[in-house]
């Protein structure tokens, strides 16, 4: 019986330690997700007012906090972190003794913004139902929006499209585009399919890339950008694709003969960047195309621009920028003069950036650019995975 009870005993204690350690657990999690979720809160407020200022304070404490292994227990912790000042130290503070800030009970923005802080709140996504919200419209700005909403109380895409039916509303030409293909849109696009359409007008502009130039392999490459080479997501939002060339070929000319091949609608086009929409051979579904074309000599800073996620490519200008550099999708500059980084300049033998290189050496000396931009910055090295 002694046996019986002492085993009992034991097994109550085990259990009540495990209890324990759970909540343990749970409680170094929910500090974090609690700060984040506060944060998040009150930048989607001043989205809601086009607060830049604070925006950007408040993306970069986010973006930090969600790379932060440890339970955070005083604010004072990541004030080495880039883009955590004095100020929003003290709102963590704040919220790890309360947790809330002031300005929630005083705007009651809980009960108007707490959903939008459940996804990823970073880059501003929520995982809500927001396909027959008008402010989700491609091409539908703050005042379109505003307009719609108190002059003709539309709330939905369907009043949207009745009043532009009944001819009581004009749209621009993007606006229209955006209305129509709105139902698809809004879905998002799995990787697989971001990969299939890459590989098809990759394979289709680089083969006539060989065509303009029989003396050379290849005078045009085509890579997959934004989120996609990171591999974080398994969904997204539209497909960007990074053009580099050797030549002074236009967008215009390229865009045209995708045209020959693929169904798209053009929202923008320039010589160097193309925003429009594209029929997808793989779902059906029409699909939001970022295109950009630059030259040899600064892929590897757009590369770094259009692949390192928004908050990271901010945070790293800004530090840049007290150490008196400029970065851009450009190049980096000091003293408005372009900074020649490992010889770039020499890249493609010895007639420099004029003579092109194959892909595999393009991106081995993207990837050394981008370790001597860490070095200026004062960072160490992150992969395209750990930027996002």
């Amino acid at each position: 019986m002694g046996r019986t009870k002492k085993s009992r005993i034991s097994k109550s204690h085990r259990k009540t330690n495990r209890k324990t350690h759970r909540k343990i657990i749970i409680n170094k999690l929910s500090t974090n997700h609690t700060i984040i979720h506060i944060l998040s809160i009150v930048k989607k407020y001043y989205e809601s007012i086009n607060d830049k200022i604070h925006i950007n304070a408040y993306e970069r404490a986010i973006y930090q906090i969600k790379k932060w292994s440890r339970d955070i227990t005083k604010g004072n912790e990541l004030k080495d972190l880039p883009g955590i000042g004095k100020g929003m130290i003290e709102k963590i503070d704040t919220i790890i003794k309360t947790g809330t800030l002031p300005i929630i009970k005083e705007k009651k923005l809980e009960s108007k913004y707490s959903k939008y802080s459940k996804g990823n709140d970073s880059n501003g996504s929520n995982g809500s139902n927001s396909s027959n919200v008008i402010d989700t419209v491609l091409g539908f700005g703050k005042k379109i929006v505003t307009e719609l909403k108190e002059k003709w109380n539309a709330r939905t895409i369907d009043n949207v499209r009745t009043l532009l039916k009944d001819n009581k509303i004009k749209l621009t030409d993007a606006q229209i585009i955006g209305l129509k293909y709105h139902d698809d849109l809004v879905l998002p696009i799995p990787r697989k399919e971001t990969e299939e359409i890459g590989s098809l007008i990759s394979g289709m502009i680089e083969s006539d890339g060989k065509k303009s130039d029989s003396k050379k392999t290849n005078n045009l490459y085509c890579f997959l950008a934004g989120s996609y080479p990171s591999g974080v997501k398994s969904e997204s939002k539209d497909i960007d694709i990074l053009c580099v060339s050797n030549d002074s070929r236009s967008l215009k000319t390229i865009i045209h003969n995708i045209s020959t091949n693929f169904e798209i609608e053009t929202i923008a086009l320039g010589d160097t960047k193309f925003l429009g929409l594209i029929k997808s051979p793989v779902s059906g579904k029409w699909r939001h195309l970022d295109m950009r074309l630059v030259n040899l000599e600064s892929f590897p800073y757009a590369w770094f621009y259009y692949t390192g996620g928004k908050v990271f490519n901010k945070l790293i200008r800004e530090i840049l920028k007290k150490k008196g550099y400029k970065l851009n999708e450009w190049g980096l500059y000091k003293n408005e003069k372009r900074v020649d980084l490992d010889g770039e300049n020499g890249i493609g033998g010895e007639n420099g950036i004029h003579d092109f290189i194959d892909k595999k050496h393009l991106m081995l000396h993207t990837e050394k650019i981008e370790k001597k931009i860490f070095e200026i910055a004062g960072l160490e090295y992150k992969t395209l995975k750990e930027r996002y």
